[in-house]
């Protein structure tokens, strides 16, 4: 249930915990981990794209992300690290976009030295609903070329260095753009929440309601 009082991890690769409302982070072979009454993201990574058989992993993503548990899909994206050639990368990142909004459910996105590329596909896919950013640790001008795009952004364990881009470009931004999350890291939402709150200059309680605000506004739920 959405509370006041709980934290929201926007983006979690770990199971539910007491006092936080967690998007968990689900590949579409993992359909069965779905339980009712938790939120989950599903999408196809850009590291796990198989070199055939992309059309059969799309068309069963489409049918888990129907789910009424399915609030967003992703983590999806671009990744010029990954050994997946980028034209296939692109292509299934897109068919992800199609997807979404089709079912009016924002993207998740990981992306690695491709933000160009992020808003090249952005522009040419036309897409109106909402792009986040998760684990974003790049520059100012990176995030305000994604502002620009009407991207948000999440930002996780990297706060916890306070010479992190991050942790720079955290307090510049207007606080309806951001959430945040604790991805596959074993620091707990409640630390990144501290150290948000002392970047931003907000106590916990505000905090607390700005983020369940933003995720209310973002993922539609």
């Amino acid at each position: 249930m959405l509370s006041k009082e709980n934290y929201i991890d926007a983006h979690t690769h770990h199971g539910q915990k007491e006092n936080v409302l967690s998007v968990i982070n689900l590949y579409p072979a993992d359909k069965g981990r779905i339980e009712a009454g938790n939120y989950y993201s599903i999408g196809i990574h850009p590291w796990y794209i198989p070199e055939k058989g992309s059309g059969r992993l799309l068309k069963d993503l489409e049918a888990l992300a129907r789910r009424e548990e399915v609030v967003a899909i992703g983590e999806c994206g671009l990744d010029k690290l990954s050994s997946v050639p980028m034209d296939l990368q692109q292509f299934v990142f897109e068919q992800q976009v199609e997807i979404a909004e089709k079912l009016g459910k924002p993207l998740i996105i990981h992306c690695v030295r491709s933000f160009n590329e992020l808003a090249q596909v952005k522009n040419h896919t036309g897409s109106t609903i909402e792009w986040i950013i998760h684990g974003f640790n790049s520059n100012l001008h990176v995030a305000d070329m994604l502002i620009r795009h009407e991207m948000y952004f999440s930002f996780g364990k990297a706060l916890a260095n306070p010479g992190s881009n991050a942790s720079k470009v955290l307090p510049q931004l207007e606080d309806e753009l951001y959430l945040l999350e604790t991805d596959d890291s074993e620091v707990q939402i409640e630390e990144i929440y501290r150290f948000a709150s002392g970047l931003v200059g907000m106590d916990m309680e505000t905090l607390k309601l700005s983020m369940l605000t933003n995720f209310i506004n973002i993922f539609k739920v």
